[in-house]
């Protein structure tokens, strides 16, 4: 307590409260620790998956697949894009999106033919991040973006990679009921990619 006390009194005290030195800190500490190359802090997870959306150029008459067990947010970002949700269902085991039923509903929108099939959002839960192995084959095999919302994994990983490092963006919520939570709020973005970066 009288750590953070302390970096609060500090930011009282120079009053920088908009992109302060700590923004800085922050966002240098959160790659390090996922073992990205960038990380751009915003004001929440929801405003967090909204930019990654714009970023990728996802739109109208695009689709992203999204688990059915989630926050609303999910579903909510993307249809605030003008894109359109497509729901998957979940693992039985872990509650995360399913890698069986991913790929089930990904042949069926194709061969719908309505929608441009842009990307897969999986979402982390109780910790335990998605299974991104499997789900990178199906991206791969599809020619799919994905996104990893690690707001309710973040700590976790899967072999050594740690939530938030997983697809070709990553967001976070610091929501106070979140793994890695803040006074208030506030959200994260994580990638390699420098273009989408710059653009966030």
């Amino acid at each position: 307590k009288p750590r953070i006390d302390q970096r609060i009194q500090n930011v009282l005290d120079h009053g920088q409260y908009i992109m302060g030195p700590e923004v800085k800190e922050l966002e240098e500490k959160l790659a390090e620790y996922v073992g990205v190359k960038h990380a751009i802090t915003c004001a929440n997870g929801t405003d967090a998956l909204t930019l990654a959306l714009m970023a990728m150029d996802i739109g109208e008459g695009d689709a992203v697949l999204v688990p059915t067990f989630t926050f609303f947010a999910s579903a909510e970002a993307v249809a605030f894009a003008k894109a359109t949700p497509v729901f998957v269902d979940s693992d039985a085991e872990t509650f995360n999106i399913c890698p069986v039923d991913l790929e089930k509903i990904i042949k069926a929108v194709i061969a719908e033919g309505k929608l441009n099939l842009k990307a897969i959002m999986a979402v982390d839960l109780f910790g335990l991040p998605a299974n991104y192995p499997e789900i990178q084959k199906l991206a791969d095999r599809y020619n799919l973006k994905i996104i990893e919302d690690a707001a309710q994994g973040f700590g976790g990983e899967i072999n050594g990679k740690r939530a938030g490092g997983f697809g070709d963006i990553a967001t976070t919520s610091f929501f106070p009921a979140k793994p890695l939570g803040c006074y208030g709020d506030g959200g994260a973005i994580f990638t390699d990619n420098d273009k989408y970066a710059e653009l966030i």
